[in-house]
This record gives C-alpha cells, sequence and structure tokens, in this order.
C-alpha cells in the first residue's frame, strides 16, 4: 500500500500496489472508500452515501426515527423498542407515502408462489390520483386477492364503484349513482341478481328457473305491507295455510256510498275475449283488453293507452350509452270487476223473482 498526497488538488489517496483507489480524502470535501477499485461510500455534507448493501448484526440511526433490532429481526420507525416485525409510531402522522406518478401505488402488498418465488398475486393497495380537471385528489383502496374489496374512487364519473367480492368474484357493488347490485354489476336482463335502486325501487331478475322472490314466515301475519304517506293501503296476508291479497277497505276511509246504481247497463258494456299472449303463442286464455275497460270501471286498469317511456341502452360492459323509446303497458286488477259483477247478479236475481211472482 502506498500513501500518496497530491497538494496540487487538495486530494489525499490511499492506493493499492496496481494503482486501484481504496481511500480517497479531499480537503474541506468528502471522503470515499472503494472496494476493487469501486466507490462503496463516501461522506457528503448531509452525511453518507452507500453504494451497495449494509450488512450489520445490529444497526441504530437516529433513536428517534429508525431502529433495526437484528436480535428479533425487528424494525422500527419512531420507536427505540419495536415489539413487532415492522412498527411505525408517531406523534400525529404515522405513515406518510407519496407515489411517483398519480396511478403508481402508495402502498403495495402481494403474495409470494410458494413454489417459483415469484410474486403470486396483489392482495391489497392504495393509490391516489388527482382527478383530471378538478384540481382535487382522491383515493382507491384494494384489497384484490379473492376480489375481497375494491373501493374505486379515483374518477368522478361513472367508473367509479364499491365492490364487495367472495372466493374470487364480485358479489355486490355500490356504483357511483348510490344503486347497490347484488349477484350482478350493472342494470341488465335477465342477468341473476338483484338491485336496490337510489329511486327506492328493488329490481330482481333471473336468468335460470328459480323463484324470483321467497318470502318465509314461521307465525301467521303480513308478508308484505304497503303503504302511502305512512297510511296502510294494502297487505300480503298469511293465516299459515292460505294468503290474502288486500287491498284497504275499512268503513272509515269511505264517504259518499251508494248502494243504488245500474250495474247491469255497465256490465253490459264490458268485452270479455279470448286470446294468447306474443310471447307465449300456444296458450289461449280468457280475459279483456286493458283500455276497453277503462271505459267501464276505471279503477281496474293502470297506464294509459298506447303510452311510452324513455328507457337506457345499456352496452355489454354495463355502460349507459343512450336512450330508447319503449311501450309503457297498462295493466288490470281483474278483481275490481267482482263488485260489478254481483251487483249485476244482484239486480238480475230481482228481476228473476218479480217474474216469478208475476209482478
Amino acid at each position: 500500500m502506498a500513501l500518496k498526497l497530491f497538494n496540487d488538488s487538495g486530494v489525499a489517496k490511499l492506493q493499492a500496489k496496481d494503482g486501484e483507489e481504496s481511500i480517497t480524502a479531499t480537503a474541506d470535501g468528502d471522503v470515499k472508500l472503494y472496494y476493487d477499485n469501486a466507490e462503496k461510500l463516501a461522506t457528503t455534507s448531509a452525511g453518507v452515501n452507500v453504494t451497495g448493501t449494509v450488512t450489520a448484526n445490529g444497526l441504530t440511526v437516529d433513536t428517534d426515527t429508525l431502529t433495526v433490532d437484528a436480535t428479533n429481526n425487528r424494525v422500527g420507525i419512531g420507536t427505540a423498542s419495536p415489539s413487532y416485525k415492522f412498527q411505525i409510531a408517531a406523534g400525529t402522522d404515522h405513515l406518510i407515502t407519496k407515489a411517483v406518478s398519480n396511478l403508481n401505488s402508495n402502498i403495495f402488498f402481494d403474495t409470494q408462489n410458494t413454489s417459483t418465488g415469484a410474486s403470486a398475486n396483489i392482495v391489497q393497495r392504495l393509490i391516489t390520483s388527482n382527478v383530471a380537471g378538478t384540481g382535487t385528489t382522491s383515493a382507491d383502496f384494494q384489497k384484490t386477492k379473492a376480489g375481497a374489496l375494491n373501493i374505486n374512487n379515483n374518477e368522478t364519473n361513472s367508473a367509479a364503484y364499491t365492490a364487495f367480492g367472495v372466493s374470487g368474484s364480485e358479489r355486490m357493488r355500490i356504483d357511483s349513482g348510490g344503486n347497490i347490485f347484488v349477484g350482478k354489476t350493472v342494470n341488465s336482463y335477465p342477468v341473476t341478481g338483484i338491485k336496490l335502486g337510489n329511486n327506492g325501487r328493488m329490481q330482481i331478475s333471473t336468468a335460470v328457473s328459480d323463484d324470483n322472490l321467497a318470502l318465509d314466515k314461521d307465525v301467521a301475519g303480513n308478508f308484505v305491507y304497503f303503504s302511502v304517506n305512512t297510511g296502510n293501503v294494502g297487505t300480503i296476508y298469511t293465516n299459515g295455510s292460505s294468503t290474502s291479497y288486500n287491498t284497504a277497505s275499512d268503513y272509515r276511509l269511505k264517504e259518499n256510498v251508494n248502494y243504488s246504481f245500474d250495474a247491469t247497463t255497465r256490465l253490459k258494456q264490458l268485452k270479455p275475449c279470448r286470446f294468447n299472449f306474443i310471447t307465449d303463442v300456444n296458450t289461449t286464455v280468457d280475459g279483456f283488453l286493458a283500455h276497453e275497460v277503462s271505459q267501464v270501471v276505471p279503477e281496474a286498469v293502470t297506464g294509459t293507452k298506447d303510452a311510452t317511456k324513455q328507457q337506457d341502452i345499456i352496452n355489454e360492459d354495463g355502460e349507459v350509452i343512450g336512450t330508447e323509446t319503449v311501450p309503457d303497458y297498462q295493466g288490470i286488477d281483474q278483481a275490481k270487476l267482482v263488485p260489478l259483477l254481483v251487483a249485476t247478479i244482484q239486480e238480475l236475481e230481482a228481476r228473476i223473482t218479480s217474474l216469478e211472482a208475476g209482478v
């Protein structure tokens, strides 16, 4: 080894016989250590720079900041005595991370394939991003192993959602509109699943022959209770062996009760007919056309003849890409015809009785 001092440049050097650098020291400057003529450690005005790997049995760097406990294989930040493999302790902010770019993960965890040692799957990540055009920052949280949880909020459009998964598949989603989907991810038919709409509507659809809705009770009572403005307007009731479909009919709800009207004349205006539905060409049934009944017993019919409505057009990705005009069909409650039928029978019976009496 040879010690050389170069006064002209103010640098002292310790070199091997072959001229390779071992140590250099600059006046009022850095000190550098070399291995095989390659720089490995250098002092700076801010501290020490190390090139390569540092190996030590134990290391403490500023006990208020970082502690490496080699005996127990623990690392502590903000604590001199870590109780866990990695522990962060601080007064206010326990952990602050900053990604290099908007879409990089701030915190990222994955599993390792035990057979190959390669990364197997992402299990959890936290992402922050600047929302384009808003000047604000939002965050995503994804726990993606087996599709457990995905909170996607880095968008201000319809792409934002929160999803819950089980056994590797998404099972429930809350979309940006506040709709909840169970068993499916979009408002499409006949995809099996449930939609709880932010408008107070529930939609149940199925692509198989199972029941769309099953209600179970272990005691007699109402299965379903209907109310408008907190007032009861109907129920679906069971006594344990049969079911009743009830509409509100208490006398305390009614006024201007009239028992005298010409039921027979009105009944003869009804036009019973036989037909098949377009979706079932092989089955002929008895019934009525709703718009014809509405002229005689309007309370038995809902909707307006030839009415239409706007319906969303949804593509295969579940995105609304437009609207279309579709029929808004009328409906009929044939049970509402029963009072007219009963009154007509009573009128006929009275006429028969009069004829039989020769009156």
